[in-house]
């Protein structure tokens, strides 16, 4: 255990925090914007090079940037214990990552892992299901078909399945990976869409390199 070792772990990342977030703040000063507004969303716009997916000019520094954003929305959303952040702090990744149970189970998943789907009865379960497809603009093309396997669905269905998946936690923050480099160009202005329409009740972060 690398806290059993002493007190200079702890320490290097209180220095590595505040590092974050004073690097944060001159970048913010630049950009006239200070903090992250609750219910809000804060894009990071990182470059690419030509045949190269990697941040050009100084990466790190991007990177850092992005880090402080997220690291100040995440101290916000005040989770005390492991379980509470992964309630807290919702995640989508560049490839859309369904599990392969139906559509169903995987918006009641996260529900059933932090233990509070249990004491529902079914009709509550289905309301909750129901409102997070809606929530995702997916409930009129997929409620007749609820038990069909999440994994068949097309990639911009996926990706509005993981982002329903993560709305009934109730989520402080959500952190967004590039979320659509995966989808064409129809399904990104649709998902953007989405993101979008979820401001006013979500702090998101969100990471991409798309400049338009």
């Amino acid at each position: 255990d690398a806290l059993a070792t002493g007190a200079a772990p702890v320490q290097a990342a209180d220095q590595r925090r505040r590092e974050l977030r004073d690097r944060h703040e001159r970048h913010q000063a630049v950009g006239g914007e200070r903090g992250v507004a609750a219910a809000d969303a804060v894009v990071a716009v990182g470059h690419r090079r030509e045949g190269n997916d990697r941040d050009a000019a100084d990466p790190q520094h991007r990177r850092s940037d992005v880090a402080a954003v997220a690291l100040e929305a995440i101290t916000a959303a005040r989770p005390e214990t492991l379980p509470r952040l992964r309630a807290a702090v919702g995640m989508v990744f560049q490839r859309p990552n369904p599990l392969p149970i139906s559509i169903y189970d995987n918006v009641l998943f996260g529900m059933q892992i932090h233990g509070r789907s249990g004491a529902l009865r079914r009709d509550q379960r289905d309301h909750v299901v129901e409102q997070a497809l809606r929530d995702v603009f997916l409930w009129q093309d997929e409620k007749d078909r609820l038990q069909k396997n999440a994994t068949h669905l097309t990639l911009e269905q996926q990706q509005k399945l993981c982002i329903a998946r993560l709305l009934p936690l109730k989520p402080r923050v959500i952190l967004m990976d590039e979320p659509c480099s995966a989808l064409d160009a129809a399904g990104t202005e649709r998902v953007e869409s989405l993101i979008m329409s979820m401001r006013g009740r979500f702090t998101i972060v969100i990471v991409t390199h798309n400049m338009g």
